[in-house]
């Protein structure tokens, strides 16, 4: 097997360039084509909530901020991954899904919908929902978060859930299709290289001088010419053959 180094890899890369850069552009465009005319686009709205235990309120109301304990934020930090659990159950889809007209099954609306804490010592709440149509998963959006202040409300008593932020534009979540070309385009130029790499490794095919002096630590003395070839050649051609 041939010894592994820099020069060769590079070699074998620069000696098979047109089929590496042929397996680019083909993979690159099958995954362009599958993208643009085969994937569905998937788009996606968010919408946000705040959950709180009732006795931390927002400043525009009768009590004051300075008035809220620390044992009220705390308590209400508390609650929010309860509320999280809660808006993950089917029956919280099953009430959307009453609100929509039934339109949607809540299977469906519970695929399409993630719902998670923004972070651990924050009192919000997250709704992402996806959908191929950008104006659905807008609506969508903001029907769950209201339709989830309620059924919180509803289910946990002393409870002040509240939308803090309604969806108003819908980004498109898949097809990513510059990414899923670039990637298609490299993957299949490094499986082509690889497989070129190991054929050429493991050939004890001799392809000339320079190939002999990288495999082998011996002085070449000479080489014995093509004769073949130089008998199909004219009185004297490129590689130095008389006839």
């Amino acid at each position: 097997m041939q010894e592994i180094s820099i020069f060769v890899l590079f070699r074998i890369a620069l000696r098979r360039i047109w089929a590496l850069i042929l397996a680019f552009v083909l993979a690159a465009g099958v995954a362009f084509s599958y993208c643009e005319f085969v994937v569905t686009p998937i788009y996606g709205a968010s919408a946000s909530i705040i959950v709180t235990n009732g006795a931390v309120v927002s400043p525009d109301e009768t009590s004051s901020a300075s008035k809220v304990l620390g044992s009220d934020i705390q308590a209400s930090l508390m609650l929010v991954d309860s509320v999280v659990d809660m808006l993950k159950t089917p029956d919280i889809y099953k009430y959307l899904s009453r609100k929509l007209g039934n339109d949607y099954d809540y299977k469906v609306l519970r695929a399409n919908t993630s719902v998670s804490r923004r972070g651990e010592d924050t009192l919000f709440i997250d709704i992402f929902y996806t959908d191929s149509d950008p104006q659905n998963a807008i609506k969508i959006s903001n029907m769950f978060a209201s339709a989830a202040c309620d059924y919180v409300a509803e289910f946990i008593s002393r409870t002040d859930p509240k939308i803090v932020s309604s969806a108003d534009r819908a980004s498109l979540v898949s097809p990513r299709t510059f990414k899923t070309t670039l990637l298609a385009g490299l993957g299949a130029t490094f499986i082509l290289y690889i497989i070129f790499v190991c054929i050429e490794l493991f050939s004890n095919t001799i392809r000339g001088e320079e190939d002999f002096a990288s495999r082998y630590n011996i002085p070449l003395l000479g080489s014995i010419p093509d004769f073949d070839e130089a008998r199909k050649a004219s009185s004297y051609n490129k590689r130095g053959y008389y006839k």
